[in-house]
């Protein structure tokens, strides 16, 4: 009895399921870094964000349902493309 409570009782998702938001996640990596984040909102106009890092488009995403969800992708490219850059600009320091 107290095993299948037990299971029961276990959470389903636990925090380290849980993925960090892609925004929050860029925002943190650039601030860490001193780098200068822009998002230009397009969702409007052709349902897609663009993610400027440094003044270079870093990143683009689009969803034409949800606009948080073309906000989150370009997000995520944008993130990824920053942590490329920087683990290529360590290795030449």
């Amino acid at each position: 009895m107290r095993r299948v409570a037990k299971i029961l009782l276990d959470p389903i998702i636990t925090p380290e399921m849980l993925e960090t938001n892609p925004v929050k996640k860029l925002y943190e990596t650039c601030q860490k870094h001193k780098l200068k984040v822009r998002v230009v909102d397009m969702w409007s106009h052709d349902g897609s964000f663009e993610v400027f890092v440094d003044n270079q488009m870093r990143g683009k995403g689009m969803c034409h349902v949800k606009k948080e969800i073309a906000l989150n992708r370009a997000a995520n490219k944008a993130y990824n493309e920053v942590i490329g850059m920087l683990s290529v600009g360590n290795m030449n320091i």
